[in-house]
């Protein structure tokens, strides 16, 4: 029997299908840029591969923004009854054992034995590179209760975002922009322009609160075609603009270079409020059978658990096997390898929540 995702979502009010769909999707991603990345840095950039890296990353990089608009579409619904102590006590205290746990695992594998003990310990309170997502998320879990008092509001929410939008989008990229033309006097202007700023810019909401509140925002607006074609079309020209901009720039500095792939930029800004209406509108209408609905939930559920432990499977594999260093098809390194290494971390994170202990940090 065929269903589609909203009709899903009617059986169990406990789930809404297109997120599932979505989470899977921006997990994979995540995957995707962390494989990519081992290899990305060191290549040619006048080089055939790193073009086609420069593809591939260019289209995963709204994956942790698009779980950030998930998190505030969950946590921000008036419908869903959030307690202050329950939200302590079982949300956040849940992301934080995880940033402790994995922390430490992570340490002692690839810093106590290479990079001595004050590495160690280091390492343990800064955690893995990746697992600053769960600090930014706990943040946005404790100001949740306070954005609820807005977001109950459209007129309020819709001001929030356009405020935040040009503050935290719009200004600093134009600002970037403008200091790349390298033009006399113009430049000392936009220096000046940039530092005052940025000392500003402490005081304005973080770029990550605004695709919290968008999750919401766009999770509860019903959005006509027309509006839904507009958007899909600004995040394909996001996207074409993120790799046209990512390779002219990188060859200019004559090495690659990540500024375009900012979060905070208006290009990845179209990319993931395009993916994230495409997945409730396309995606959340698209007719699957149960079992195929039950595994992509299965897959969603364990998203947190693969994004804790896909980084210890890359780094360990590519350390073990020298992978970095190989001559690998470009293709096989941006289309298997995520799909290897997705299935990989999901698998183990399947084992662990079997394992006693394991399963509360999974």
């Amino acid at each position: 029997m065929q269903v589609t995702a909203s009709e899903m979502t009617s059986r169990n009010k406990n789930r809404i299908f297109y997120l599932d769909f979505l989470r899977v999707l921006a997990i994979y991603t995540t995957v995707g840029i962390h494989i990519l990345t081992q290899v990305w840095t060191g290549a040619d950039v006048y080089g055939f591969s790193w073009k086609i890296y420069n593809i591939f990353l260019s289209g995963y990089s709204w994956g942790v923004p698009v779980f950030t608009m998930i998190s505030g579409a969950l946590f921000l619904d008036s419908k869903r009854s959030i307690d202050r102590n329950t939200l302590y006590s079982k949300n956040i205290r849940k992301i934080l054992m995880g940033f402790c746990f994995w922390s430490v695992a992570y340490a002692i594998i690839f810093d106590l034995r290479s990079k001595g003990v004050q590495k160690f310990l280091y390492s343990i309170f800064t955690g893995e590179f990746h697992l600053w997502f769960l600090i930014m998320i706990a943040v946005m879990y404790m100001l949740t209760p306070l954005l609820r008092k807005f977001t109950c509001d459209k007129m309020l929410t819709e001001y929030f975002l356009k405020l935040s939008a040009v503050i935290s989008f719009v200004i600093p990229q134009s600002l970037f922009l403008l200091n790349l033309l390298d033009i006399p006097y113009l430049n000392n202007i936009i220096q000046g322009l940039s530092k005052t700023f940025g000392e500003m810019s402490g005081f304005f909401p973080h770029f990550y609160l605004f695709y919290f509140v968008a999750g919401y925002y766009f999770s509860v607006t019903e959005l006509t075609p027309r509006v839904r074609k507009r958007l899909y079309i600004l995040g394909i020209l996001g996207y074409l603009f993120t790799v046209a901009a990512t390779d002219r720039y990188s060859r200019f500095l004559g090495a690659g270079n990540e500024a375009f792939y900012n979060k905070n930029w208006v290009n990845l800004a179209f990319m993931t409020v395009a993916v994230f209406v495409f997945g409730k509108y396309e995606l959340g209408s698209l007719k699957l059978s149960e079992k195929a609905m039950a595994f992509i939930g299965k897959l969603s559920a364990y998203s947190i658990g693969i994004y804790y432990v896909h980084l210890m499977l890359i780094k360990g594999i590519y350390g073990l096997l020298d992978l970095s260093q190989r001559d690998i098809n470009p293709f096989i390194t941006c289309l298997v390898f995520p799909v290897l290494f997705f299935f990989l971390s999901a698998f183990a994170t399947a084992v662990m929540r079997k394992l006693p202990l394991l399963n509360k940090v999974v």
